[in-house]
Protein backbone atom coordinates (compact mmCIF):
# COMPACT_ATOMS: atom_id res chain seq x y z
CA UNK A 1 0.00 0.00 0.00
CA UNK A 2 1.16 3.67 -1.08
CA UNK A 3 1.30 6.03 2.65
CA UNK A 4 0.32 9.23 2.06
CA UNK A 5 1.28 11.74 4.84
CA UNK A 6 -1.06 15.21 5.20
CA UNK A 7 0.35 17.63 7.64
CA UNK A 8 -3.11 19.25 7.46
CA UNK A 9 -5.89 17.66 5.66
CA UNK A 10 -6.22 16.21 2.17
CA UNK A 11 -7.50 17.04 -1.38
CA UNK A 12 -9.06 14.53 -3.22
CA UNK A 13 -7.18 12.46 -5.19
CA UNK A 14 -8.19 10.63 -8.91
CA UNK A 15 -8.40 6.70 -7.77
CA UNK A 16 -6.21 5.49 -10.81
CA UNK A 17 -3.42 7.91 -9.00
CA UNK A 18 -3.88 6.37 -5.61
CA UNK A 19 -4.64 2.64 -5.87
CA UNK A 20 -5.14 0.88 -2.77
CA UNK A 21 -3.22 3.50 -0.70
CA UNK A 22 -2.95 4.27 3.31
CA UNK A 23 -3.79 8.09 3.52
CA UNK A 24 -2.60 9.34 7.12
CA UNK A 25 -4.15 12.83 7.61
CA UNK A 26 -2.90 15.33 10.67
CA UNK A 27 -5.84 17.60 11.30
CA UNK A 28 -5.21 20.05 14.07
CA UNK A 29 -6.21 23.45 14.18
CA UNK A 30 -3.58 24.92 16.62
CA UNK A 31 -0.55 25.72 15.16
CA UNK A 32 3.01 24.73 16.14
CA UNK A 33 2.12 21.96 18.03
CA UNK A 34 4.22 19.43 16.05
CA UNK A 35 2.20 18.39 12.57
CA UNK A 36 4.99 19.12 10.34
CA UNK A 37 7.38 17.14 12.36
CA UNK A 38 5.63 14.25 12.90
CA UNK A 39 4.78 13.90 8.90
CA UNK A 40 8.66 14.67 8.70
CA UNK A 41 9.27 11.00 10.83
CA UNK A 42 6.04 9.59 9.56
CA UNK A 43 7.64 9.80 5.78
CA UNK A 44 10.95 9.00 6.79
CA UNK A 45 9.82 5.40 8.37
CA UNK A 46 8.26 4.71 5.48
CA UNK A 47 10.83 5.25 2.66
CA UNK A 48 13.31 3.54 5.02
CA UNK A 49 10.91 0.44 4.63
CA UNK A 50 10.98 1.55 0.78
CA UNK A 51 7.72 2.39 0.68
CA UNK A 52 6.94 5.68 -1.63
CA UNK A 53 5.39 8.15 0.48
CA UNK A 54 3.71 11.72 -0.65
CA UNK A 55 3.09 14.36 1.58
CA UNK A 56 0.97 17.33 1.11
CA UNK A 57 -0.03 20.39 3.34
CA UNK A 58 -3.47 21.87 2.14
CA UNK A 59 -5.38 23.46 5.42
CA UNK A 60 -8.88 22.14 4.69
CA UNK A 61 -9.83 20.62 7.88
CA UNK A 62 -13.35 21.92 7.92
CA UNK A 63 -14.17 21.19 4.17
CA UNK A 64 -12.45 17.78 4.76
CA UNK A 65 -15.05 17.15 8.03
CA UNK A 66 -18.14 18.55 6.72
CA UNK A 67 -17.84 17.12 3.36
CA UNK A 68 -17.38 13.87 4.97
CA UNK A 69 -13.89 13.55 2.58
CA UNK A 70 -13.00 10.38 5.02
CA UNK A 71 -15.73 8.02 4.44
CA UNK A 72 -15.28 9.18 0.26
CA UNK A 73 -11.62 8.47 0.52
CA UNK A 74 -12.75 4.84 1.89
CA UNK A 75 -15.17 4.15 -0.17
CA UNK A 76 -12.40 4.43 -3.61
CA UNK A 77 -10.60 1.35 -1.42
CA UNK A 78 -7.80 3.52 0.45
CA UNK A 79 -7.47 3.03 3.76
CA UNK A 80 -7.69 6.15 5.76
CA UNK A 81 -6.00 7.04 9.76
CA UNK A 82 -5.78 10.06 11.10
CA UNK A 83 -3.47 11.42 13.41
CA UNK A 84 -3.46 14.09 15.83
CA UNK A 85 -1.25 15.42 18.45
CA UNK A 86 -1.53 16.05 22.03
CA UNK A 87 0.75 18.93 22.99
CA UNK A 88 2.26 20.02 26.35
CA UNK A 89 2.54 23.60 27.63
CA UNK A 90 0.22 26.35 26.70
CA UNK A 91 -1.02 24.26 24.07
CA UNK A 92 -2.44 21.44 25.77
CA UNK A 93 -6.00 22.54 26.47
CA UNK A 94 -5.93 23.87 22.66
CA UNK A 95 -4.83 20.25 21.60
CA UNK A 96 -7.01 17.90 23.77
CA UNK A 97 -9.91 20.06 22.20
CA UNK A 98 -8.58 19.12 18.99
CA UNK A 99 -8.52 15.58 19.71
CA UNK A 100 -12.00 15.48 21.23
CA UNK A 101 -13.54 17.22 18.51
CA UNK A 102 -12.00 14.97 15.80
CA UNK A 103 -12.95 12.23 17.82
CA UNK A 104 -16.82 13.69 17.72
CA UNK A 105 -16.27 13.93 14.04
CA UNK A 106 -14.04 10.65 12.68
CA UNK A 107 -15.71 7.97 15.14
CA UNK A 108 -15.16 5.39 12.55
CA UNK A 109 -11.54 6.47 11.90
CA UNK A 110 -8.87 4.89 13.29
CA UNK A 111 -7.05 7.81 15.07
CA UNK A 112 -3.05 7.58 16.23
CA UNK A 113 -2.56 10.10 19.30
CA UNK A 114 0.88 11.59 19.27
CA UNK A 115 1.74 12.79 23.25
CA UNK A 116 4.69 15.60 22.25
CA UNK A 117 6.04 16.68 25.37
CA UNK A 118 8.69 18.91 23.79
CA UNK A 119 7.29 21.81 25.04
CA UNK A 120 6.02 21.05 28.41
CA UNK A 121 4.61 17.50 30.21
CA UNK A 122 0.97 15.75 29.44
CA UNK A 123 -0.06 15.90 33.14
CA UNK A 124 -3.57 17.61 34.46
CA UNK A 125 -4.19 17.95 38.11
CA UNK A 126 -1.19 15.77 38.64
CA UNK A 127 -2.67 12.96 36.01
CA UNK A 128 -1.37 11.66 32.75
CA UNK A 129 -3.25 13.05 30.02
CA UNK A 130 -4.42 9.65 28.90
CA UNK A 131 -5.94 8.97 32.46
CA UNK A 132 -8.18 11.75 32.29
CA UNK A 133 -11.94 11.30 31.48
CA UNK A 134 -11.23 14.26 28.85
CA UNK A 135 -9.13 11.78 27.19
CA UNK A 136 -10.68 8.21 27.70
CA UNK A 137 -14.20 9.21 27.39
CA UNK A 138 -13.10 10.15 23.43
CA UNK A 139 -10.45 7.07 23.08
CA UNK A 140 -12.95 4.23 21.44
CA UNK A 141 -11.50 4.39 17.66
CA UNK A 142 -7.90 4.74 19.03
CA UNK A 143 -5.50 2.92 17.48
CA UNK A 144 -2.20 3.50 18.37
CA UNK A 145 -0.87 5.98 21.12
CA UNK A 146 3.08 7.55 20.17
CA UNK A 147 5.15 8.94 23.13
CA UNK A 148 7.39 12.05 22.05
CA UNK A 149 9.09 12.78 25.44
CA UNK A 150 10.85 15.90 25.60
CA UNK A 151 14.59 15.72 24.67
CA UNK A 152 17.42 17.06 27.22
CA UNK A 153 17.23 20.84 26.26
CA UNK A 154 21.00 21.30 25.88
CA UNK A 155 21.52 18.37 23.56
CA UNK A 156 18.80 16.37 22.06
CA UNK A 157 16.39 19.20 22.03
CA UNK A 158 18.74 21.84 20.91
CA UNK A 159 19.93 19.46 18.11
CA UNK A 160 15.80 19.54 16.82
CA UNK A 161 15.85 23.06 17.03
CA UNK A 162 18.70 23.57 15.08
CA UNK A 163 17.34 20.58 13.04
CA UNK A 164 13.81 22.68 12.19
CA UNK A 165 15.50 25.75 11.69
CA UNK A 166 17.29 24.28 8.95
CA UNK A 167 14.15 22.22 7.51
CA UNK A 168 16.15 19.09 7.33
CA UNK A 169 14.59 16.14 7.81
CA UNK A 170 16.41 13.61 9.98
CA UNK A 171 18.04 11.88 7.80
CA UNK A 172 19.46 14.64 5.89
CA UNK A 173 20.75 16.47 9.80
CA UNK A 174 21.98 12.89 10.16
CA UNK A 175 24.03 12.94 7.11
CA UNK A 176 24.76 17.00 7.47
CA UNK A 177 28.66 17.66 7.04
CA UNK A 178 27.67 21.20 9.26
CA UNK A 179 26.51 19.27 12.49
CA UNK A 180 28.79 17.81 14.88
CA UNK A 181 29.77 14.20 14.63
CA UNK A 182 27.83 14.17 18.68
CA UNK A 183 24.99 15.82 16.82
CA UNK A 184 24.50 13.99 14.28
CA UNK A 185 24.80 10.56 16.45
CA UNK A 186 22.07 12.19 18.72
CA UNK A 187 19.50 12.80 15.72
CA UNK A 188 20.39 9.04 14.77
CA UNK A 189 19.50 7.99 18.06
CA UNK A 190 16.04 10.21 18.13
CA UNK A 191 15.19 8.53 14.93
CA UNK A 192 15.48 4.99 15.60
CA UNK A 193 14.07 5.58 18.56
CA UNK A 194 11.02 7.48 16.69
CA UNK A 195 11.33 4.46 14.19
CA UNK A 196 10.93 1.84 17.06
CA UNK A 197 7.79 3.29 18.22
CA UNK A 198 6.21 3.56 15.08
CA UNK A 199 6.87 -0.44 14.48
CA UNK A 200 5.47 -1.05 18.00
CA UNK A 201 2.54 1.10 17.03
CA UNK A 202 2.33 -1.56 14.00
CA UNK A 203 1.74 1.52 11.38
Amino acid sequence: MLPLVFPVAASVCPKSRLKMSNIRLIPQGKGGVGKSFVATILAEYFISKDQKAHCIDIAVCDYLLSNKIVGLLEEMGHQVFIHTLLTGGDSMADTLGGFIGISNHCSNVQLVVWHNEFYGSLFISGKPIDEETLFTDHCQNVFAQIHLPKPASATFGQDLIDLRRRKLTLAEGIEHTKFSFMTRHRLKVLRDSYFAALEQARL
